[in-house]
């Protein structure tokens, strides 16, 4: 059998062919080995990175597993539990105390800011009735003056007539119109006196059975003590004048008495009216008395 010849030089590439094509593979096959060497090198440290989380977790679990266990009275977990149980009711015990303190505060506060804006209020009332005060002292005291002044003529005037009086009825000591005139005076002073007692008395009861008794004991009416509806009220500011500068004498008058223990007091005020009915009742106030005095003079020097 006769087979024909390879071309000229194919026999030499087909033998280079198959070198180069097994170094390839060799160098494939080398770096597929290098590669899954890797990998298994990787899986072992996963395995054991694994191992040792499984460790942790199984001694993590017979740690739990430990603390479901009945603890005795001596081991020291129960002890620091009895401790840290205290120290949880300190702590309890103080933050409550310190919330009560807390709340005490709280409503201290708003007592106090309460009181603050009462008392403001308080002096803003106080000082706009200080000032309707002044300014009532203020006019008060202008008319005052003026009613100086006009009984400092008025008593002039009743001068003049007492001296034109007695001239005419040529005498010196106080003639029986005069006398009738302080009368006068006297019984009004002695209803206003009476007035104002009822007054006080209305304000204070305490006093009324004392002044009743010394009335009693001088023979003298009660003084009448007003009600509501029927007590007498100032239709002018020179009655206003005239009740306080009453008032202020009959006060002073009853303040040199004693009134805690009832002894005889004598108001020398008798039937006649001529008689001594000058006595301690003509301590009077000398506005009131040069009023009626120059308007009933005045009168008589008129007629």
């Amino acid at each position: 059998m006769v087979a024909m010849a390879p071309p000229e030089g194919e026999e030499e590439t087909s033998e280079a062919y198959y070198v180069i094509k097994t170094a390839q593979e060799k160098e494939e096959l080398q770096r597929l080995g290098d590669e899954l060497d890797s990998k298994v090198r990787k899986a072992e440290k996963e395995i054991k990175a694994l191992e040792n989380t499984c460790r942790l977790m199984n001694s993590h679990n017979e740690a739990y597993r430990k603390s479901f266990n009945k603890v005795s009275g001596n081991s020291s977990e129960y002890q620091q539990k009895v401790e840290l149980e205290e120290q949880l009711r300190a702590v309890t015990e103080k933050h409550r105390f310190k919330r009560r303190q807390e709340r005490e505060l709280t409503e201290d506060i708003q007592t106090m800011q309460r009181t603050l804006s009462t008392l403001n209020q308080t002096d803003s009332f106080s000082k706009e009735l200080l000032q309707d005060k002044k300014q009532q002292v203020a006019a008060l005291q202008n008319e005052i003056q003026e009613q100086t002044m006009k009984l400092a003529r008025v008593e002039k005037q009743n001068d003049k007539y007492a001296r034109e009086l007695r001239s005419a009825k040529k005498t010196k000591g106080e003639t029986l119109e005069e006398k009738d005139f302080e009368v006068r005076d006297l019984r009004e002073l002695y209803k206003n006196a009476t007035k104002i007692l009822g007054e006080i008395m209305c304000q204070q009861p305490e006093i009324t059975e004392t002044v009743n008794l010394y009335f009693s004991q001088a023979g003298l009416p009660l003084p009448l003590i007003p009600t509501d509806s029927t007590s007498s009220r100032p239709t002018s500011r020179d009655s206003s004048v005239r009740s306080a500068t009453s008032t202020s004498s009959v006060r002073s008058s009853l303040s040199g008495a004693s009134i805690k223990s009832p002894t005889t007091v004598t108001l020398d005020i008798t039937n006649s009216p001529t008689g001594s009915a000058r006595g301690s009742m003509s301590k009077r106030s000398s506005a009131s008395s040069g009023r009626s005095h120059g308007s009933a003079r005045s009168s008589l020097s008129k007629q």
